[in-house]
């Protein structure tokens, strides 16, 4: 038997084992000061399992004597039993993927499986907690960028903004930083390295300087602007989904914080790169060095300026002349699905007030007009989903957009992802951690809150370093949202401390980030190998000082709007 297997048998059996034994001794009883809370989180467990209770709930009857009839307790030896299968189901999943990154869709898949047929959960919550809604906003954004990428214009963008610093020392180091951030903020964290760590590379090659250090900045900055809004990275739109929090949420509560990381970042980065030689290169060759933006599009300078003049004609002109049309569609799509995304919520609200006025209109003497709602999520969600099919509409091979562009091993892996987590909060597992969590901090208040919101960031952000993110997000959102729900003041600070640790926690290794990976690939393809020790020397300075200052952005603002 392979070596790794028979160890992740035996992991994976111990967890069973040990998960059993602590669930079962775990009793969350109701007394003492925080009886009012274990109550809640007793109630919530109860609501999950005999539905019928909410439905009593929601009408404004009395629930209390229909919980006495609802029989689940979570203190029983049976739900401990389906806990410690719910647990050992994604441990295997998470252990499976480290040990064979390459097949570890099919360990998601087998986790799933064993948790339907074994009755750790029921079939429909399963299917439920799949994520659609978040699946389709992901690959409609993959076949959009996909579009912009073929396009010209993140290419374009990227050179353009480079070529801005002139290639003097200090605005160089700025603007790649800025860059890096902006552009992980408004597409993601992968394309954005793809672009960077290109323009990077070519011109380390000019200034005959090592690229590694200038790409590490790059995807360090990278990493801290997908923090910045919901579409710089999956766990930015999971988290939307999860806790209703708008794109106005994120610039308010997760762009600061994402802003002043990568200030943070700057003065670091300043001391490491002088080091390299590379301000010396700069003001040595800067000004021999040439970036072509228009070759994004398939084209020159000289073409483009000869086009401008109306000097060129025939076939260049008709070549040329297609490349821009594609150039302005892409900016146009481009500039559509940012302003969709943004106002998505007062859009929903004005589409909504049209409806009912539509319907309202149709409706015939005291006929009563029936319509569904269109709630913020929805928008958001099908916002890309239409412009991502208006723009396969006016594609000549819409086909090959979404073969190249969709990513659909990664999103096979979330789908099966969320579904094993989902049996976590299910099982009642969640329910214990956030059981435990309150007992530590000692009770309901605004300092607990702080407590745990730097709990769960420094958590998220070491596991993140050497596992991928959404795994420590769709494992510890359960627990916040049960946070929230028992009453915990300014609770919603914890979704961003979540945000922050499991996307800034990526910079501290070489496998913290699907970016890094990427970009890592990228040099490799060059000829350049970056050892594990020369990441973490720098990345560890890099996640305790960038995150330490986003996480007192938020602890400050928190205060001011929660604390009384």
């Amino acid at each position: 038997m392979n070596r790794n297997l028979l160890i992740l048998i035996v992991a994976v059996t111990a967890t069973f084992v040990i998960s059993f034994v602590a669930f079962s001794t775990l009793k969350v009883e109701p007394e003492g000061p925080l009886k009012d809370v274990v109550e809640k989180i007793l109630v919530n467990f109860k609501m999950k399992h005999c539905e019928w209770i909410n439905v009593i709930r929601e009408h404004g009857f009395d629930y209390h004597k229909a919980l006495e009839e609802c029989e689940v307790d979570l203190n029983s030896t049976v739900v401990a039993f389906s806990e410690a299968l719910a647990t050992a189901s994604f441990v295997a999943a998470i252990l499976g993927t480290l040990m064979f990154w390459n097949k570890r869709l099919s360990f998601v898949m087998i986790g799933v499986a064993l948790l339907l047929f074994l009755g750790t959960a029921p079939f429909e919550m399963i299917l439920e907690h799949m994520e659609l809604g978040l699946i389709l906003f992901l690959i409609s954004m993959m076949i959009i960028v996909e579009y912009l990428n073929e396009s010209g214009v993140l290419g374009w963008i990227t050179v353009k903004l480079v070529k801005a610093s002139k290639f003097q020392p200090l605005r160089f180091v700025a603007i790649l930083g800025f860059l890096s951030w902006i552009m992980a903020a408004l597409v993601d964290e992968v394309t954005s390295i793809v672009f960077v760590t290109r323009v990077v590379i070519s011109i380390a090659s000019m200034l005959e300087l090592n690229p590694i250090p200038l790409v590490i900045y790059s995807v360090m900055a990278t990493n801290i602007g997908s923090s910045a809004t919901m579409i710089g990275n999956p766990i930015g739109i999971y988290i939307a989904l999860q806790s209703g929090k708008s794109f106005e949420d994120f610039l308010e509560w997760a762009t600061p914080g994402s802003l002043l990381a990568l200030l943070t970042l700057l003065p670091i980065a300043l001391v490491w790169l002088s080091k390299t030689g590379l301000f010396k290169k700069l003001r040595e060759k800067g000004s021999m060095i040439s970036l072509d933006e228009w070759s994004a599009l398939g084209i020159s300078s000289e073409l483009y300026e000869a086009y401008k003049s109306g000097k060129l004609t025939g076939k260049e002109a008709e070549e040329v002349e297609a490349a821009l049309k594609r150039f302005k569609r892409g900016w146009a799509f481009f500039i559509a699905v940012l302003l969709l995304i943004a106002f998505h919520t007062p859009l929903s609200g004005a589409l909504n007030q049209f409806l009912a006025y539509l319907y309202a209109a149709m409706s015939v003497g005291s006929e009563v007009s029936i319509h569904a709602e269109v709630p913020p999520d929805a928008l958001l969600v099908f916002s890309p989903v239409v412009v991502a099919a208006i723009l396969m509409f006016t594609h000549e091979e819409p086909r090959r957009l979404v073969e190249k562009g969709v990513e659909w091993w990664t999103l096979l892996f979330f789908m099966f992802l969320f579904a094993i987590a989902s049996a976590l909060s299910y099982t009642g597992v969640t329910d214990k951690m956030a059981y435990s969590l309150v007992q530590m901090v000692g009770g309901l208040t605004f300092e607990s809150t702080v407590t745990l919101a730097i709990t769960i960031a420094v958590v998220s952000a070491v596991v993140s370093a050497f596992l991928d993110n959404m795994p420590v997000v769709v494992a510890l959102s359960p627990v916040v949202k049960t946070l929230i729900e028992v009453g915990l003041p300014g609770g919603e600070v914890l979704w961003w401390a979540l945000l922050y640790g499991s996307t800034m926690g990526g910079n501290m290794t070489l496998i913290g980030s699907t970016a890094n990976i990427v970009a890592l690939g990228i040099l490799e393809r060059h000829g350049r190998t970056v050892k594990f020790w020369d990441w973490f020397k720098v990345g560890v300075v890099v996640v305790a000082l960038t995150l330490g200052v986003a996480l007192a952005s938020l602890l400050f603002h928190a205060s001011l709007v929660y604390h009384q």
